[in-house]
């Protein structure tokens, strides 16, 4: 919490939820104090789009995209898995990207553009297409960079939950890498697997905003009359 003596006290809440204010009035020998419980009440929302891509443009890679390629016959391509196509999911998509397998050698990079993440809570979604059941021959790994893609570290990658070839849909946090530009890959490695596809690629900034005081703090001068009091009041932020 915080506490301001000014006549118009500003103060920043860095996350969502209810907030209790105290307002105090003092003459410097006697003071008074009103509590409002949950008087402020901060909502998160959806905020700016920091990259958004479907892999329906014509070309591919995507604008700005770059691939790092093993495998120039079997590498990431924009198209469908005709049998699970992501128009199930969102009907207004045409194509995914994905990467076909074959019995040699994969490690196939799709890499974004460089992303600069503003300060705050920051999220990557995106929806991945594979069949655990072949996870031990080949699997996606989503990987950044905050060197210019000069070195990675690796976020993650498909988890074996048991079923065969799904959509799945991916919430990372970000928030760590927030005031820094970065790329992040998504890596298809290994031999003999099966096809794995991504959709929906979105990262966002969350944004903060201020809901009703549901509470009023009226009254709680007249409550010090007659007594005389100084101007000297203090507000508590909770």
């Amino acid at each position: 919490g915080a506490t301001s003596t000014d006549q118009n006290p500003a103060h920043t809440y860095a996350a969502a939820g209810d907030y209790t204010v105290a307002l105090t009035v003092s003459d410097g020998t006697n003071s008074n104090t009103e509590t409002k419980s949950n008087y402020i009440t901060v909502s998160s929302s959806s905020g700016s789009v920091l990259l958004k891509e479907h892999f329906d443009s014509e070309t591919f890679p995507p604008t700005g995209w770059t691939q790092t390629i093993l495998n120039t016959a079997k590498t990431w391509q924009k198209g469908n898995n005709s049998a699970k196509p992501f128009t199930d999911i969102d009907s207004t998509n045409v194509y995914s990207a994905f990467c076909p397998y074959v019995a040699e050698d994969q490690d196939e990079w799709l890499i974004t553009p460089v992303v600069t993440l503003p300060s705050g809570t920051i999220t990557l979604e995106f929806y991945a297409g594979y069949n655990s059941n072949w996870l031990s021959n080949a699997t996606v790994k989503l990987n950044i960079s905050t060197d210019g893609g000069a070195q990675w570290t690796k976020l993650g990658e498909a988890e074996n939950d048991g079923k065969g070839w799904e959509w799945r849909k991916v919430t990372v946090d970000l928030s760590e890498y927030a005031g820094q530009s970065v790329m992040l890959a998504w890596q298809y490695v290994g031999n003999d697997g099966d096809l794995m596809s991504i959709d929906n690629v979105e990262i966002t900034e969350e944004t903060t905003g201020i809901g009703d005081n549901k509470a009023g703090m009226d009254g709680i001068l007249s409550q010090n009359y007659p007594n005389p009091f100084s101007t000297q009041t203090r507000i508590a932020f909770k």
